[in-house]
């Protein structure tokens, strides 16, 4: 007989059972060692499992391995698994992570493809407590059939080695990780139909006793319903299927959270539970938790905390508020924000008391949503009502989903307007998909050649893409049709001035005064501080200040903050101080009263870096962009970046300045400092904006120009 109680020689090498298979004993239904439930195993016989975990783990004394190295035969083969392999001939790795490694496999025996899990030989090797406690979950968790978990075929053990692994159905689909970083946030609606069915699949799994411990995005995978597994669009039906709930944890126990991975943390620090953190037990509430944590990013892209190391999240989470306007900023309804902030209460009593309660909260929200959509579609269907509807959507409530379904419906009724490409074209832009943004454009031009909305929209959006010569064209078909028109030239003007050529600029600026519209003054005072002439660039904004007495109180704020950085600029440090505080004076009710509004905030960072607030300049440039994130909005998002970009310079974070600068140069946008032009090497070059950085080699690198 073997250490394990098998005969020498046995041929049974791996030691697992199928599920659908009921414990069967000859003659007796113990294990004559320990007492233990007998188990049948693949090839017909009987074994006791808690003795085999004995052996192949072995004493605690003996230590514990922790990889899963010499876990194949030749070939790459586990038992009767055979690994698949990449084209380059390595093994197909699913994941890795503290707990083992996800391999793409065959089941040879059976014919069909699978996630076999080898799991580190360390875990649950402490004590013979843990050893039997990880056994009875992993059964429960095995026992689990829910059309959003993935099935695990089989659990066992390899004698050899005495690693634990499982087998689990292979989903083949896309990761709602995977999905918000190819396309950006998820909108509410399927959000919450993702949520949905997983509070679906927490309620099956509570009524085996079981909580998942690691509820993340990259552990939700979603497939289309018809079981494609193509990238899955925010309209798409979906399935979604939670994964690795192999290593489910018996609710009410309370165990050290490291006990079972050798001091590594159980689960990922960044979306677990506050309870995880400590040794005491969880339940559902706390993959509640994570549930919440998740829905987060998928609908911002961002997570509501953040830190390098498991105690600064530990600490952020009970120290710093949750960061509302990040989900305000996503256009999240309300009613759903609420439920957000209760999933993620501190003390597990405060969130939902288990998920058919949570379930039940997010139908009624999901029922909210679809009832103001109802109500929307029942307005009189004319060309001009969607047409209306459909800007509505996009400018105010931001839902470019439902937006584009609208302007299908106008196509349908007048499929040769160009109203619908140039709403498109918006949209498409916003979202940051740039070929389809310009040839939406293109399509509306071939229908109406003349409308000079369309060719300004259009030319700016080549400008944001730096295609510079393409922007010209445009800029004269548009000067065709009105000659000497000062906001047309100075735009033109503007991409002279982001390819370094000022004389050219300055022939187009040469009429503009400080009557003259305001975004074509921006560019001369752009022109002016290019060309060092800071003297009369104040002349100018002090002229136009005058002739603001009776405009918005906007105007005259925008008026004062070029000033403020003018006078900054021509070290004139008292007139800057006394620009800035009158600046601040106005801006500070304006954020008091639309707290969410990006450029309010980022604007109150300028007069504070000049007033010395390092602390506060940068808190509100950080902010702005928290409100406005280039994952929502790739047009004006990365203006807010510029802005921090400006502060860093301001305040001395002159690294930080040109890490984010270097971002930017890659970046399609449209500035708040150059008009719609986005930084370029030839204003970093020129601009004294930028002078306290250029005695740094990698800000020098920035400004040389790249050749096509």
């Amino acid at each position: 007989m073997t250490r394990s109680g098998l005969p020498a020689g046995s041929k049974t090498q791996i030691i697992g059972w199928d599920y659908n298979m009921q414990p069967v004993a000859p003659g007796s239904s113990t294990c004559p060692t320990c007492g233990g439930p007998l188990e049948k195993t693949p090839d017909g016989g009987f074994v006791c499992m808690f003795c085999l975990l004995q052996a192949g783990i072995g004493s605690e004394e003996e230590g514990a391995q922790h990889s899963t190295s010499n876990a194949f035969e030749e070939g790459g083969r586990f038992g009767v698994y055979e690994i698949d392999r990449r084209e380059d001939g390595s093994l197909y790795e699913l994941g890795r992570g503290a707990m083992g490694v996800t391999y793409r496999a065959t089941d040879t025996s059976l014919q069909r493809k699978v996630a076999l899990k080898i799991i580190k030989i360390d875990i649950a090797a402490r004590s013979a407590d843990a050893r039997e406690r990880f056994m009875r979950e992993a059964r429960a968790a095995a026992a689990l059939r829910h059309e959003n978990i993935a099935t695990i075929h089989q659990f066992g053990m390899r004698l050899e080695t005495g690693q634990y692994f499982y087998a689990m159905e292979l989903i083949e689909g896309e990761t709602l990780e995977e999905r918000v970083h190819r396309a950006g946030p998820v909108d509410a609606r399927t959000t919450i139909k993702i949520a949905q069915q997983v509070t679906s699949a927490l309620a099956a799994a509570e009524k085996y006793g079981l909580v998942h411990r690691d509820l993340k995005p990259a552990n939700l995978m979603l497939v289309s319903s018809d079981g494609e597994t193509a990238h899955v669009t925010n309209n798409a039906k979906l399935l979604v299927k939670i994964i690795d709930f192999g290593l489910a944890k018996a609710i009410h126990t309370q165990t050290d959270p490291k006990s079972l991975t050798h001091e590594r943390f159980v689960g990922t620090p960044a979306f677990a539970s506050p309870e995880q953190f400590t040794n005491a037990p969880v339940d559902v509430r706390s993959d509640i938790y994570s549930l919440g944590v998740t829905l987060w990013f998928s609908l911002t892209g961002q997570m509501p905390f953040s830190g390098q190391t498991v105690e600064e999240i530990r600490d952020a989470r009970r120290s710093k508020p949750l960061p509302v306007e990040q989900l305000k900023a996503a256009r999240v309804p309300r009613r759903f924000v609420a439920l957000l902030m209760s999933m993620l209460a501190i003390e597990p009593a405060a969130r939902p008391a288990g998920a058919r309660e949570l379930n039940t909260k997010l139908q009624k929200i999901r029922a909210s949503i679809t009832d103001r959509r109802r109500r929307i579609r029942q307005l009189p269907d004319s060309f001009e009502t969607l047409l209306a509807l459909g800007h509505y959507q996009y400018w105010v409530l931001r839902d470019y989903g439902l937006a584009k379904s609208t302007f299908a419906l106008v196509s349908k009724m007048l499929p040769g307007s160009s109203e619908v490409p140039k709403a498109l074209g918006l949209i498409a832009r916003r979202q940051g998909h740039w070929d389809q943004s310009v040839a939406y454009f293109e399509q509306a031009l071939a229908v109406d050649p003349c409308n000079l909305e369309l060719l300004v929209e259009a030319a700016g959006t080549y400008t944001m893409l730096r295609q510079f010569p393409a922007a010209l064209k445009l800029h004269d078909r548009t000067l065709d049709i009105i000659p000497n028109d000062p906001d047309v030239m100075a735009s033109q003007a503007g991409i002279y001035q982001a390819q370094g050529n000022l004389q050219e600029a300055a022939k187009l600026l040469s009429e503009v005064n400080a009557q003259t519209s305001f975004t074509t003054l921006t560019t001369k005072i752009t022109q002016l501080r290019l060309e060092r002439n800071l003297g009369e660039a104040i002349r100018l904004l002090q002229a136009r200040q005058a002739q603001l007495r009776f405009a918005s109180e906007i105007d005259n704020v925008v008026t004062q903050l070029h000033l403020v950085c003018t006078q900054h600029l021509n070290d004139d440090t008292t007139g800057a101080k006394v620009s800035a505080a009158q600046a601040r004076n106005v801006l500070e009710p304006l954020c008091k009263n639309q707290p969410d509004n990006a450029p309010f905030v980022a604007m109150l960072s300028v007069p504070n870096a000049v007033l010395g607030k390092k602390e506060s300049a940068l808190k509100e440039a950080e902010r702005a962009i928290m409100l406005l994130p280039n994952i929502k909005d790739r047009v004006y998002g990365p203006a807010c970046e510029e802005n921090l970009a400006l502060i860093q310079t301001m305040v001395g974070e002159k690294s930080r300045a040109i890490s984010t600068l270097t971002r930017l140069l890659q970046t399609p946008y449209s500035s708040w400092f150059y008009g719609r032009l986005p930084v370029t090497p030839a204003l970093l070059r020129l601009d004294p904006i930028w002078d306290p950085l250029r005695s740094d080699p990698a800000f020098q690198k920035l400004c040389e120009e790249k050749q096509p």
